[in-house]
């Protein structure tokens, strides 16, 4: 669906009619004349008028005509455009029956609208929230907030780079990070006894990795797909979003518009989502998270502690550079998309 001659209504128009009723008798040229089964339906629009409880607290009704059963027989069904601008109402099992293989046809052209309709409207509530959220976009960029997480990870990449690049990797894959423990290989000795005929002078050992669960606060340490890069993406899906706006739906596909909507939709999920991360930085230097690297990184070629005011980084010869505790930083939320 590409251009607006396929179409029984152009996207403005679209937008403006309602593709769900609710009263479908009072519609302009409504009958209750049977519609002629050898013309080509065009859907109109749909209704569902099913009372709450349904048939297990009306089950005799009361029902709504049917064109095709010449009774009133349904509650859900379809209002369906006849000769000299007659609607007739029919319902949805009954539809298929009396215009036979024609329904198909135009049951897949009226679902195409109820799909564009929606994703029109989406799209129009993108654009009227688009100056609020580009307003949040810039000002989150330039806080202060933002700005201290900057400094607090470079301050720990610099401490010491292999240490910043396994702990930022964990925290983008959100992996636990594990410890090596080794402990008694019971079978290991038991199989060398037996071909040895005598136990082994010191006890078969193995070593085990063991979960230490995930960072906190790793956001404070993601290089890749961090705040910056989900705010900015959103910034591009909203250009995205404005740029199909401006240049007239009418010439996009249905499947193009809804690639764009959902492209911001998700992109402002993305975004929330990192702000949230970007919150809760500082819990990276809590004690149980502070354990859990120095743990850690006890198999490793230098070595995490703790200290009154952080963390202190090392190698094994002593050598250590302190990082200060980073206190929780404040960070905006951004702008809803428009309900």
């Amino acid at each position: 669906m590409t251009g607006s001659a396929e179409r029984r209504l152009d996207d403005s128009q679209l937008v403006r009619t309602a593709l769900r009723i609710d009263d479908p008798g009072s519609v302009a040229g409504y009958t209750r004349d049977r519609s002629d089964p050898t013309q080509a339906p065009q859907i109109v629009a749909e209704y569902d008028l099913t009372p709450p409880g349904g048939r297990r607290s009306s089950p005799e009704g009361p029902w709504f005509w049917c064109s095709h059963c010449q009774k009133e027989n349904h509650w859900r069904g379809l209002l369906v455009g006849g000769a000299e601008g007659r609607r007739h109402s029919i319902g949805h099992e009954c539809a298929a029956a009396h215009y036979g293989f024609s329904y198909a046809s135009a049951a897949k052209a009226f679902a195409d609208e109820l799909k564009r309709k929606g994703a029109l409207a989406r799209l129009g509530r993108i654009i009227a929230s688009a100056p609020s959220i580009e307003t949040g976009i810039a000002s989150i960029l330039k806080s202060e907030g933002l700005k201290a997480l900057d400094l607090k990870r470079q301050e720990i990449q610099q401490a010491s780079p292999p240490m910043a690049a396994l702990l930022s990797a964990a925290a983008l894959s959100d992996a636990a990070l594990v410890e090596d423990v080794t402990v008694p290989d019971p079978e290991a000795e038991a199989k060398f006894t037996r071909r040895e005929g005598s136990r082994p002078e010191r006890p078969f050992t193995k070593v085990e990795r063991r979960s230490l669960g995930r960072l906190q606060g790793a956001w404070l340490l993601r290089t890749q797909d961090d705040c910056r890069d989900r705010l900015l993406m959103l910034r591009r899906a909203m250009t995205a979003a404005v740029e199909l706006d401006l240049l007239d739906t009418n010439s996009a596909s249905t499947s193009r518009i809804v690639a764009v909507v959902r492209g911001v939709e998700q992109a402002h999920v993305s975004a929330r989502e990192a702000l949230r991360g970007a919150r809760s930085v500082a819990e990276f230097f809590h004690h149980e998270n502070v354990v859990r690297m120095s743990r850690w990184s006890e198999s490793k070629p230098w070595a995490i502690r703790r200290t009154q005011g952080g963390l202190a980084i090392g190698d094994r010869d002593g050598r250590a550079s302190l990082v200060a505790a980073l206190i929780p930083i404040e960070v905006s939320e951004l702008p809803p998309i428009a309900e």
